[in-house]
């Protein structure tokens, strides 16, 4: 585990003791302020998990320094391209187990109103609501956006505070 504090570097797990993942969770409840680091999760989860039949680009862009260590930047949206084609045949059980992992993603985080909704602009959500209901496109990289969102939220917001808490 390193110990350089990053927010990415939290993000990916590779923080332990007071800084952690799960220590930035129980601030984030605390706070009530732990909806975008739950969007984040489950969208990462469902990126894992379709990736193994999309064609999906990643997250992050490693960077190692002189002193080989590492730290992650996010890839910059303008790589990202939404709808590549799938990489292998889904079956219709499989698209409606994506369809069913997004219309949740879609009714806790996204749709206006929602228990848990995170603070994108209503262009974006129209779009991510757009994608998965209209367009039936079950690709990971629609969420990029909304998933930049939540990260720039909880990076600019959320850390900060956190880290002061933990000092």
């Amino acid at each position: 585990m390193t110990s350089k504090y990053t927010f990415a570097n939290l993000l990916n797990g590779e923080t332990n003791g007071k800084m952690s993942l799960d220590t930035f969770m129980d601030y984030l409840k605390k706070e009530h302020a732990e909806e975008n680091l739950e969007f984040w999760l489950e969208a990462v989860k469902y990126r894992e998990e379709a990736s193994k039949y999309f064609q999906c680009q990643s997250l992050w862009i490693k960077k190692s320094d002189e002193n080989n260590r590492c730290s992650y930047q996010m890839t910059p949206l303008s790589q990202f391209s939404p709808s590549l084609p799938e990489k292998v045949e889904m079956s219709s059980e499989v698209k409606e187990k994506f369809e069913a992992s997004l219309e949740n993603i879609l009714k806790n985080y996204v749709v206006p109103g929602s228990d848990k909704e995170i603070g994108v602009p209503s262009s974006i959500g129209k779009k991510l609501i757009e994608e998965v209901r209209v367009k039936k496109n079950f690709n990971p990289d629609i969420l990029k956006q909304s998933m930049d969102v939540a990260y720039e939220n909880m990076k600019n917001n959320s850390f900060l505070s956190y880290t002061k808490a933990m000092k």
